[in-house]
């Protein structure tokens, strides 16, 4: 965990460096995102699956120190890391069962909302306002999404259900375009 930490501290200055000046981030963070979720959840990971372990010469390059020594010191460190997870917290068929009874649970739930949400789809055509069993299907689709951990379920329905109770708020009609995402995201 330390060392993920380090190494997202190391490259941070360079991705907000990217981002202010709005080019395209050469480094793929999508590597350290999963370990972080793994690490979240107690899944245990191989040393090969840590993204630093392959760059461990361009860290040496860059930051000009003998890399090696420390990477070997660094890998038996995280190889007892990796033990001790495992140990911890071994996979059960248990949470399992329980992970796919909930995945099902929440397959269930989103169907109905998603009814909602087409009826909503094919009834506005007159796009006048957005009804509150639309943000209360948005509402609940966000909760359970999370709470069955489909993230990107989760984040689509919380923008909509943001854009939505932003129309309430201003009086504003629902245009063609908040159509389209809700079609897309439904």
């Amino acid at each position: 965990m330390l060392e993920l930490i380090t190494q997202v501290i190391y490259h941070y200055p360079a991705l907000v460096s990217d981002f202010s000046n709005q080019q395209v981030s050469s480094f793929d963070v999508r590597p350290y995102m999963h370990v972080a979720n793994c690490l979240s959840k107690n899944e245990s990971l191989l040393v090969t699956d840590l993204p630093w372990a392959a760059e461990s010469s361009d860290v040496a390059s860059v930051q000009g120190i003998d890399v090696l020594e420390t990477s070997s010191h660094d890998q038996s460190a995280d190889q007892q890391a990796v033990a001790v997870m495992s140990e911890q917290a071994p996979p059960t068929q248990a949470s399992a069962l329980e992970d796919q009874e909930g995945l099902n649970i929440f397959i269930e739930e989103a169907e109905e909302h998603i009814e909602i949400l087409h009826a909503f789809i094919e009834a506005n055509e007159t796009n006048d306002e957005v009804p509150e069993q639309v943000i209360r299907a948005l509402h609940t689709l966000r909760g359970s999404a999370a709470m069955s951990h489909v993230d990107s379920v989760s984040q689509l329905a919380a923008n909509l259900e943001e854009e939505f109770k932003r129309l309430i708020r201003m009086h504003e009609p629902v245009s063609s375009e908040h159509i389209g995402f809700l079609e897309q995201f439904v």
